[in-house]
């Protein structure tokens, strides 16, 4: 009877140590659980921060390059995204690059989150050009070029009078990867028997020289006749003008700019072309006209680095 029970102590004893061990690691996997839990709790707090601050940062970003001064920055103080407040602040307040800086509350404290910016200012070129006249195709061997006026006219399918442009650009110097826009200003003077009607009026490029002061419609300079081949007939640029509307008229000639600037064509300058349906006769103020004020401009506009020295 006393070796059964010996025998059953001896038995009890390793599941008794086994259970102690089983619990032990029991216990141990609980508390690494904890730490683990706490650990992702703590990053995912952390990305959501992290998150926010993002949105912080392209929101107070994008209002910040809205600024064209490259002086007295600002951007709003405060900020919400999904349900979290953020503060944000720019320093310096002037020239580029800047820091733009986001703080997020999150657990156990605050997080800030920065962001260099590059800060940009417009900078504006204005051309006159160098010659401005028209040509008429009812009168084809006169040359217009005294004339206050740049003539625009359709008729009997084919333009009627045609006016002539060019730009000289050797005094400027222009990134062109920093080219934001290319425009041609023409202010229009009137529009006899006007049907006060919208109609286009195209800019083409031209592609051969032509003398401003001998120049008619069938020749570009003296003896030496016009041909097709001397006129790109896609039209660079294309605007509606309103006949019966005294001002300013604007075409989009970036591209076309753009090619003379690179050098993938030579700067002949431009045609302007009355499409079908410009059955006034259209007149914009050429560089001659008493009113300088309205003379024909040729507007770049380039981005500079703020603080930085540009073309």
């Amino acid at each position: 009877m006393s070796m059964r029970r010996d025998r059953q102590g001896f038995i009890l004893l390793p599941v008794v140590l086994i259970l102690a061990v089983i619990g032990s690691i029991a216990l141990m996997l609980n508390q690494k659980s904890v730490v683990a839990l706490k650990q992702t709790a703590a990053i995912n707090d952390f990305e959501q921060a992290r998150y926010v601050a993002e949105a912080g940062l392209v929101m107070a970003g994008q209002a910040l390059l809205q600024d064209d001064d490259c002086a007295g920055y600002s951007v709003a103080p405060t900020g919400s995204f999904n349900g979290r407040n953020y503060t944000a602040s720019v320093s310096p307040d002037h020239g580029s690059p800047v820091m733009l800086n986001i703080t997020v509350e999150q657990e156990g404290g605050v997080k800030q989150f920065s962001r260099e910016v590059r800060m940009f200012e417009t900078i504006e070129q204005t051309l006159n050009p160098t010659k401005g006249t028209h040509i008429r195709s009812t009168d084809k061997s006169t040359n217009y070029s005294t004339e206050e006026t740049l003539h625009v006219n359709y008729s009997a399918f084919l333009p009627d009078r045609i006016g002539l442009l060019e730009f000289d650009f050797s005094s400027m110097t222009v990134d062109i990867d920093a080219l934001v826009s290319v425009s041609l200003e023409l202010h229009l003077s009137g529009a006899p028997d006007s049907s006060n009607s919208d109609v286009d009026v195209s800019i083409l490029r031209l592609k051969k020289e032509w003398v401003e002061d001998e120049a008619t419609y069938n020749e570009r300079k003296a003896g030496v006749v016009w041909t097709n081949s001397d006129l790109d007939f896609s039209p660079a640029a294309v605007t509606s003008v309103d006949e019966g509307v005294i001002g300013w008229n604007s075409w989009d000639v970036k591209d076309l700019v753009t090619g003379w600037l690179d050098g993938a064509y030579v700067n002949y300058g431009f045609e302007l072309w009355g499409e079908n349906g410009v059955t006034n006769n259209l007149k914009f103020i050429n560089k001659n006209h008493s009113d300088s004020t309205k003379h024909p401009i040729l507007r770049i506009s380039t981005l500079c680095e703020c603080g930085h020295t540009c073309p």
